[in-house]
């Protein structure tokens, strides 16, 4: 099982699934889906990047293949 950014984000900065998206305002079990490799909307991806203070390529270098809606 490969393992994605954001997953590999939260283990180094030692932050939870849970509290990250509380923190961020994305719902727990969607924020959860994307830890375990779903691709987010590239309008969520913009939130949870935005929100952890990263570039959202950082997390998902194919933005630009993510879709729009």
């Amino acid at each position: 099982m490969t393992t994605c950014a954001l997953q590999e984000y939260l283990k180094k900065t030692g932050k939870s699934i849970r509290g990250t998206a509380l923190e961020i305002g994305i719902d727990p079990q969607m924020f959860n889906a994307y830890v375990h490799g779903k691709r987010p909307i590239q309008r969520n991806a913009l939130r949870i990047a935005k929100g952890l203070g990263v570039d959202v390529r950082e997390l998902w270098p194919n933005f630009e293949e993510l879709r729009p809606y």
